[in-house]
């Protein structure tokens, strides 16, 4: 597993917007997953990107910043997601950062992908009830993230460190339906070797991450 910059390991999207392209139909625009898997699964891969470009740290269980510099040139979500860690007096959990950020990334996320030209919003019903759709304007680039996972499964030697990041948190979701891979042993024997491999840090955001995402299927029952 090589360690390369976040951002070139997804392709040319950062880490969230990679995630949330991963979860989505490029044609219908439609998340595979539901609301609340998403909101996690974008809290963690910008996290992820984080802790790969060594801005965050994790101990306990617990996010706490390890450089407070600013970040150039980095996406609005990711400022954000800094600026918020920075601000607290006090340091929480990965789960508690789910429950809070979810919403302002998805918009953030999804305004990059807009704006880049990679998906174009489509809005349904009416009042409270409107509902919005994201489906590909630019096909190849909507369908990469996704493709490059597949791939990386398939050959393990092309694992990088934020592909094996993000493929271990998708089964940490259990969300893995959402590539087009056939259910095999070895898809989760090489999951248990990326979490065994991983960097203490990202191993304890997977663990949490995985926490947040049963605590939300849980409540999604009641």
């Amino acid at each position: 597993m090589t360690e390369r910059r976040a951002g070139n390991a997804m392709g040319r999207e950062s880490m969230p917007a990679a995630f949330l392209l991963v979860v989505h139909d490029e044609f219908t625009g439609r998340p595979r997953c539901s609301a609340d898997l998403l909101r996690c699964g974008l809290v963690g891969a910008q996290i992820a990107e984080l802790v790969i470009a060594g801005r965050l740290g994790l101990a306990e269980g617990k996010i706490h910043p390890l450089d407070a510099d600013p970040l150039g040139q980095a996406r609005p979500a990711a400022e954000y997601a800094m600026a918020c860690v920075l601000a607290q007096p006090r340091q929480h959990t990965v789960r508690t950062w789910t429950e809070n950020l979810g919403e302002q990334l998805h918009e953030m996320v999804v305004n990059e992908l807009l704006e880049g030209g990679v998906i174009r919003r489509e809005s349904g019903g009416f009042g409270r009830r409107r509902t919005f759709r994201y489906p590909a304007l630019d096909l190849l680039r909507a369908a990469g993230p996704k493709a490059r996972l597949e791939q990386m499964l398939a050959s393990p030697r092309e694992l990088d460190l934020a592909g094996a990041f993000m493929i271990a948190m998708v089964w940490a979701l259990g969300i893995e339906g959402v590539l087009d891979v056939r259910a095999e042993q070895r898809h989760l024997d090489l999951v248990e070797r990326i979490k065994a491999r991983m960097p203490v840090a990202l191993r304890e955001l997977l663990d949490g991450i995985g926490q947040a995402g049963a605590a939300s299927s849980l409540k999604a029952l009641r």
